[in-house]
């Protein structure tokens, strides 16, 4: 699934390589990457993802500037909520990777 909030197509950004990104320091190499999902947002902030509460992710910026660019989470014992501020509204695509903690 992916979720496109601007006219952009993010099918070409699909394989881009990365450029930047935000990885949650709880992620170890053995952990397995179980759902990969692409965005894009020009949104101030925008809720890229939620899962479980033994889930981690991995924000990749593939097109666009990231200045100002901050990601945050909200965990509760149930879920974790992972956004971003784009406080420069420029149009971002990236992918999340999502692991399963182990």
């Amino acid at each position: 699934s992916s979720s496109s909030e601007t006219s952009i197509d993010i099918s070409k950004y699909v394989n881009a390589p990365s450029y930047y990104f935000f990885k949650a320091a709880g992620i170890k190499s053995s952990d397995k990457v179980y759902k990969t999902t692409m965005f894009a947002t020009d949104k101030e902030r925008t809720l890229l993802t939620r899962g479980g509460p033994n889930d981690e992710f991995e924000v990749q910026i593939v097109h666009g500037p990231t200045t100002g660019l901050q990601v945050f989470y909200q965990i509760t014992s149930t879920e974790r909520i992972l956004g971003m501020l784009n406080p420069e509204k420029n149009t971002i695509v990236g992918r999340i990777k999502t692991y399963k903690l182990q």
